[in-house]
Order: C-alpha cells, then structure tokens, then sequence
C-alpha cells in the first residue's frame, strides 16, 4: 500500500514484514521462514486508467485522493456537487476553468458548459475522491478555444482536469420509503424535475424522471375502476400527467414506439383522454402505419370537434394510404410488364433457335 505514495523518477525502499510477504513456509532455499523482505523500487511510468467510452486514451484518469469510509458512487440524474480545475497539460499556471463548488443533476452538465469528460468520470468516481483527468480535444476543449487563450496546441493540445466529487445525493429504492405519502411526495418531486429538462429541451434526462415517477407509482392495481380519492386520487393523476408527457417526450425524441406506448397507458387510466390520442396518432404517422392513425386521429375529432388538426391528419392519412396503394398497384404493373416482356423475349428466342436446328438439317441433307 505505502507504494501509492512513489512519485514518478523517485527510488523508496520498502520492508515487507513477513506476513505480508512469505510468511512461515517462506521460499526456499533463497527466502527462509519468517522473514521480513526488502525491496529497492524505481518508478518510471504508470498509465491510467482509460475511462474513455472508446477506450482511445481520450479520457484517462489517476486518483488523487479517495474516501475509505464512502464507496457511493453517482448514477445519471443524480444530484451531485463537484469542484473543478482545468488547465493545459504542462502548463499548470495557465488555469482556463475552475469552480470551487457546482451542484446539478447528473446529465446536464452541457447546461453549465462543463466539458464532456468531467460527467463520464464522475460515473466512475466515489464520494469525496479527488481525480486527476487528462482530456484530449474529443471529450476536452475544441482547439481554437485553446488557441485563443493562448496554448500552444501543437505541441499539446490536452488538458487536465482535477475533478472532486465533493458530495451526492443517491436515489432511494421504492422500498426503502417511510409510508405511500412519502414515496408520493418524491414522485411529485422528480415529476417537476422531469418536466423542467423537458422544457430545457434535455428529453433523455426528462424521460429518466417520468421513468423513476412511473417506478415508484405505478403497479397492477393502478386502474379507473379501484382508483378512490385521497392518495389514490393523486397517484392517478400523478400517473396519467407522467404518461401523457412521456409519450410527447417519445415524439420530440423520434422515438415514436415510446410515446404509443405511454399514450396506451394513459388510456388505461383515461379512456375518453383526447392528447393520449392524438400523440398516439402522431407516432404512428411517423411509424407510416397510416391506417392506425387515421382511426385513432378520427376518433380525436369526435371526442373533441374543436380539434381541427386531428380531422385534417385525418384527411391526410387517407391520402397517404390511397397514394400508398397507388404505388403498390405501379409497383405491380411494372413487375407483370417485366414479366411479359421477358417471356416475349423467351418465345422469340426459342423460335430463332428452332429456325436455325431446321435450317442445318436441310443443308446437311442436300450435302449428303
């Protein structure tokens, strides 16, 4: 353990005490029972470890500092407080980043302009661990912005990040909730966070929130029919306002399989509810499943007659399917045209050949 503290270029002696080296069987005959060993080390280089998602040496990172007594380590979305500070590899005076203290959700670290390395590392770091990253332009700063505060990037254009995880806050399993109006209270919690990323136009961060809501709420007994007032009441509404945006984050992410699938939850909830409908409609116009959409864009309309949009989609799904069919039956044509025309061809040719086997047989009797 003592050999942590060898600096590069730098020579220590350790003395291993016996049983942390061969104990009482030893080694013989050159290391007899019991002996305590010592050893001459020379450190010349060490790497570090890769954390890079390509593992290209792009993001490489030495621990400084750790925590014995804290093995927490941060998950995305997590909330999580950190202190930075980035400079150019070599040049340890020229600091072109630092903050002593920024607290945001594991995820969004493009909102605070933090470079891509920094949330990659933090996944693999624990509580109160100190890192030293060494980030190359790919997942580090483009080079005329090192350019322009005066490196020289062609002689290197990495820098270094040391990078505290100074604090995070875990999510708690469904279980490990006090009562019902805890859990719920929580779930209300991460629902406006997750609608706050799905303003901010963050749709992964915003469906991993609507993901932990539908986690901590949702299970089998969650139907129209068993739903009562009180906590029951606002866990449906909860739920049926969680699905509903889930299925608009799907659409806005091109994710269409996903919001068909929320919108059908939010069925299950609301039969009658018109934007479950509608956005269900949407993914599978996107999906080109024209047929499924123009009947549930139609039946939008007729729950809300006010929803002209839904009766002109409607429109214009009939007009896909009626050009789709369209073009399956050209497609058709052509085939049964190419068809003909190669049988045509066929015919013609078995004729030439017959003309000539008759022709030679005739000149090969006058020769004969």
């Amino acid at each position: 353990t003592q050999s942590t503290w060898v600096r590069k270029e730098e020579e220590c002696v350790i003395i291993a005490d016996a049983e942390l080296a061969y104990g009482a069987s030893g080694q013989p005959p050159s290391i007899p029972a019991n002996s305590a060993l010592q050893f001459e080390i020379d450190l010349h280089h060490w790497v570090g470890d890769d954390v890079s998602p390509d593992q290209d040496g792009s993001i490489v990172r030495s621990v400084i500092a750790s925590n014995e007594d804290n093995f927490d380590t941060p998950t995305k979305g997590c909330e999580v407080e950190i202190a930075y500070k980035i400079h150019p590899r070599g040049d340890e005076k020229l600091i072109l980043e630092e903050n002593e203290s920024l607290v945001f959700d594991l995820g969004d670290g493009a909102s605070h302009q933090l470079i891509g390395a920094i949330e990659i590392a933090l996944l693999k770091m624990k509580q109160g661990e100190v890192n030293r990253l060494t980030v190359s332009p790919k997942y580090g700063y483009p080079l005329e912005l090192l350019a322009s505060r005066g490196v020289d990037t062609k002689a290197d254009d990495h820098v270094v990040c040391l990078l505290k995880l100074t604090r995070l806050q875990k999510f708690r399993s469904s279980y490990e909730f006090e009562d019902d109006d805890a859990k719920l209270l929580e779930a209300e919690n991460l629902k406006v966070k997750g609608t706050a990323f799905l303003a901010k136009g963050n749709f992964d961060l915003a469906k991993f929130f609507y993901d932990k809501v539908i986690e901590y709420l949702d299970n089998e007994s969650m139907d129209t029919e068993t739903m009562g007032d009180g906590p029951d009441q606002r866990r449906r509404v909860m739920l049926l306002a969680t699905y509903l945006n889930l299925s608009l984050v799907g659409l806005k992410s091109h994710c269409y399989r996903d919001a068909i699938h929320a919108g059908g939850k939010v069925l299950r909830l609301d039969d009658n509810n018109t934007k479950a409908r509608y956005r269900m409609a949407q993914g599978h116009f996107n999906l080109s499943n024209y047929a499924i959409a123009c009947d549930l864009f139609e039946q939008t309309h007729q729950l809300d007659n006010k929803n002209l949009a839904a009766k002109q989609n409607a429109q214009l799904c009939r007009k896909r399917i009626q050009e789709e069919k369209q073009a399956e039956r050209k497609m058709c044509e052509n085939i049964f045209s190419k068809m003909f025309k190669q049988k045509t061809n066929d015919d013609a040719t078995e004729t030439e050949n017959v003309e000539v086997v008759e022709g030679a047989t005739e000149n090969g009797k006058e020769k004969a």
